[in-house]
């Protein structure tokens, strides 16, 4: 040190250190300086810089003010300051003091940047912008300006604009990873995620520690329907960022997309003791408690999502479900309303709404407002769709070859649709058909999953893997026929069907209504559940099967172990009403129709199932309003299936659910010899049980008003001889009708196949096509049956004619013409319900003949389920299309 040298104070030591970027020995000595002097303006704002730099904002406030406060025309001292507040989430002392600042030195770049900034964050977008205009017109040739003019064009969703500014700013600096986002982001914000995929990927290339590149890269694949590589990104999201609730919900939704449903769950409840007012946390986290069947759970995290948003139409759409699924109607009843509205409010705008097709046709028979919720919730869905349709396997273009069925699902477990078909894959003839079982859902050791592995040629788990490996497995399998299983149900991955890996897909069984999909030809069902009058309400082409759509299993074992009523809690005398369907079928309608019942029948109970403690006190509540005791409701929990088939032969009476059928409850019950009386009504869902009763022989259970309904119970209740009556004929029908008959099923579903195999190497477009079941008659036979027929028709024996007709027609029923003649029969002699489905025969083998169309329209105008079809029919009447070739 020289003689003229002086030491530097503590002020100039922090300066320096600050400057050489040593801030550890800068805040020392700025510490120091201060203990020296507490009125240090420039070493409290230098501190308070340095605390702003090493993330401790909330520190850096205290100097900064006072810095401000003794330095009020410091222009520096008030953009510090405010971007302290800024970092503090305190937007509007942060835009006063840039303000400020600007008000002393208009020309300060920083301030003007730092308030548009701020303005930005605070929504005050026409400020912002006047901000933006300010320092572009200060600093012209700077990228800064720019990249806020696209974040206010984001802001003001002008994404197309904000593209435009970013894909400059990235060409004049390529590695920058802040204007790649940016770029990304704004073509995502346009539903462009292929586009935007590269420079995500970049993104976390320049940046790879950035955890929010990694989330949104995450997010983009997950749009693009890549769960397995969005899975992937959010991981190394969560592992750079694990305290954030959105890069949990995004990693659980990435393994929800997977099915690996638990570990989903366990990244929700992560998210929600990371931030419990997420209002998606808690939805998300409901969502997997319900996809695992803790539907308790699941109704209190939706209850806490409501709480947090109660306008959100998803929160209430949620939350509805799980209200009706525990009967709680009181709760439920203004949901219903807003739900509904919600659904024709995002209907009328071109939205996808919140609630799903499976929801609305639920609780509405409104087939045509079901189906444009469908269209919109696949418009969706068509956005992530990963990449162009898969390149199907060449096939031998032969009509008589072995076919190649491909069946794809998720139930293929203890679940009513392994119930439903293990017995069909076991019969289907392998001469014929050659089966493929495509599960993506979770496997378990039951003897259903057993069934299928065995039944199938080929059976593939597909559990966890990307929607295109999905459909690239598929087409390089070469199958030439793929049904869906799913549809719109729980556990629904229609995305890889979207990819087009069979030439022929068809829906079926899992989802009583229309996919709204262009990518599903046909949907297989049968005149009953699906009459023609409701053909405009499918997307699909229909293929009508024989007597029924549903497939049963004739091996279902029924427990040899005979059981008394008191085992099950049931009274040894009294008649036992029973429904165990699940509870989100039960409506109050139905219910208080049940509870007259009770009242009628002093010694009767009903029967439910219980899945929870909830639904238990909801519908014990329901029952007091109704008058009735508690004790008169007996609820059933869930034994093994041969177990529970016995247990059912304590049943006198079945009754069905209205607006959604039973299915699999219906069958079981018929199965094990109980008589279900059912409720037909105007669509898919609320019409199978009257499919499956006249498939077994017993059309005269399906009631076509509440009053009917009501009456047949009472009847058969009262009754004990017509009861036993009953259950005698059902005995017999159930090894003589075709709903138990597996064998024949397949035998006519495999003639489905045929029938749309063949249409298709035509090179006809999928249209509607009624299955005809052959008799194995001889010609001469048959035209002796129609001859007779005929002739008493003709003769004026009406009766007789209808009887003889009934012969001839189970002979050759693709004979047009005399199901038209039975039709007028039946119509004549008042039966028109049993017209009605003659009429449906009709137009279904030739839908040119308007004759069929006009009598349809005739019955329909006296009322009756499906009476909103009439003016349809009127027009198919008056606008005969040209006959239908299959």
């Amino acid at each position: 040190m020289t003689a003229t040298q002086r030491p530097l104070t503590a002020s100039e030591r922090a300066l320096a250190c600050h400057r050489a970027g040593d801030l550890a020995g800068a805040e020392r000595a700025y510490r120091e300086a201060l203990v020296a002097d507490a009125e240090d303006v420039a070493s409290l704002g230098g501190i308070g810089v340095l605390l702003m730099q090493t993330g401790r904002p909330q520190e850096a406030l205290a100097p900064l003010e006072r810095a401000a406060a003794m330095a009020p025309d410091d222009a520096q001292g008030q953009v510090n300051l405010g971007s302290a507040y800024a970092s503090n989430g305190r937007l509007p002392e942060a835009i006063q003091a840039f303000r400020r600042a600007l008000a002393r030195a208009p020309d300060h770049l920083h301030g003007w940047r730092n308030l548009a900034a701020a303005l930005l964050r605070a929504d005050r977008l026409d400020e912002a912008g006047a901000a933006i205009e300010q320092l572009i017109k200060r600093a012209p040739g700077q990228k800064e300006p720019q990249r806020l003019a696209a974040d206010l064009a984001m802001r003001r969703r002008q994404p197309a604009e904000a593209a435009r500014i970013y894909q400059a700013l990235v060409g004049q600096e390529p590695g920058n990873a802040r204007y790649r986002a940016g770029l990304a982001g704004a073509l995502a914000a346009q539903g462009g995620f292929k586009a935007a995929l590269p420079h995500w990927r970049e993104a976390v290339r320049l940046s790879p520690d950035r955890a929010e590149y990694w989330n949104q890269l995450g997010n983009c694949w997950r749009a693009l329907g890549d769960a397995e590589n969005a899975l992937a990104a959010q991981q190394k999201a969560v592992t750079l960022g694990p305290g954030k609730a959105g890069f949990q919900i995004n990693l659980g939704a990435a393994l929800y997309d997977l099915g690996r449903i638990k570990e989903a769950m366990a990244a929700f409840r992560q998210a929600v003791e990371l931030d419990r007012s997420s209002a998606l946390a808690w939805r998300n986290f409901g969502s997997a408690l319900e996809m695992l069947g803790r539907n308790a759970e699941a109704a209190k995290a939706y209850r806490e999502a409501f709480a947090l948003e109660p306008a959100d139409a998803s929160g209430q759409a949620l939350l509805l479900r799980q209200l009706l699924q525990q009967c709680d109607w009181p709760a439920a009843a203004p949901l219903l309303k807003r739900v509904a509205a919600n659904t024709k409010a995002a209907l009328a705008e071109g939205r996808k709404p919140e609630e799903t097709p499976l929801a609305h046709l639920s609780r509405s028979s409104d087939e045509a407002e079901t189906l444009a919720v469908a269209k919109a919730w696949i418009g969706q869905m068509r956005a992530r769709i990963p990449g162009p349709a898969v390149t199907q396997a060449p096939r031998e273009p032969d009509p008589e070859r072995r076919l190649k069925i491909g069946y794809y699902t998720s139930d293929m477990h203890d679940h009513p649709v392994a119930h439903l078909t293990v017995g069909l894959f076991e019969r289907h003839d392998r001469r014929a058909v050659e089966v493929a079982i495509y599960s993506h859902g979770r496997a378990d050791e039951s003897l259903w999953r057993q069934r299928a592995v065995a039944a199938a040629d080929r059976f593939v788990d597909l559990q966890g893997q990307g929607q295109r490996a999905v459909a690239e497995r598929i087409a390089a399998d070469g199958v030439d026929i793929l049904v869906d299983l799913n549809g719109h149900s729980s556990g629904a991955k229609m995305e890889a069907l979207a990819l087009r890996p069979a030439p022929i897909q068809a829906l079926w069984l899992g989802y009583p209504g229309s996919s709204g999909a262009d990518f599903i030809d046909y949907m297989i069902t049968d005149i009953t559940a699906t009459p023609p009058e409701a053909a405009a309400d499918y997307s699909e082409a229909l293929l009508w099967l024989p007597h029924v759509f549903q497939p049963n299993d004739d091996r279902q074992e029924i427990s040899p172990e005979a059981t008394k009523r008191a085992r099950w809690g049931l009274p040894e005398d009294g008649v036992v009403f029973a429904s165990l369907n699940q509870g989100f079928k039960i409506e109050p309608a139905s219910f208080a129709l049940w509870m007259e019942l009770l009242r009628e029948l002093p010694k009767s109970v009903l029967w439910l199932r219980s899945p929870s403690a909830e639904m238990l006190a909801n519908l014990r509540r329901e029952a007091a309003a109704h008058g009735v005791a508690q004790e008169r409701l007996v609820f059933a929990d869930r034994p093994d299936k041969p177990v529970h088939l016995q247990r059912l032969s304590h049943i006198d009476i079945a009754l069905d659910t209205w607006t959604y059928n039973g299915h699999t409850t219906t069958s079981d019950a018929l199965w094990a010899g109980v008589p279900v009386i059912a409720l037909e009504g105007g669509h898919y869902a609320s019409r199978v049980s009257a499919s499956v009763l006249k498939a077994i022989g017993l059309p005269e259970l399906i009631a076509r008003t509440p009053a009917e309904y009501r009456a047949l119970a009472l009847r058969y209740a009262r009754d004990a001889a017509a009861r036993a009556a009953l259950r005698a004929r059902l005995a017999a029908n159930r090894g003589r009708f075709p709903l138990f008959d597996t064998a024949r099923f397949a035998r006519n579903l495999e003639a489905g196949y045929r029938a749309i195999w063949r249409r298709h190497l035509r090179g006809a477009a999928p249209a509607s096509i009624r299955v005809i079941e052959p008799s194995g008659a001889s010609p001469s036979a048959i035209a002796a049956a129609m001859g007779e027929a005929e002739a008493l028709r003709q003769a004026g024996h009406r009766s007789k004619a209808i009887a003889a007709y009934r012969r001839a027609l189970d002979l050759d029923p693709g004979y047009v013409e005399g199901q038209l003649h039975l039709a007028h029969l039946l119509r004549a002699e008042g039966a028109l319900a049993d017209a009605a489905d003659r009429y449906r025969e009709v137009v279904a083998l030739d839908p040119s003949l308007a004759e069929g169309w006009g009598a349809l329209a005739a019955i329909h105008a006296e009322g009756g389920p499906l009476a909103k079809h009439v003016d349809r029919c009127r027009r198919r009447a008056e606008m005969p299309v040209s006959r239908n070739p299959s």
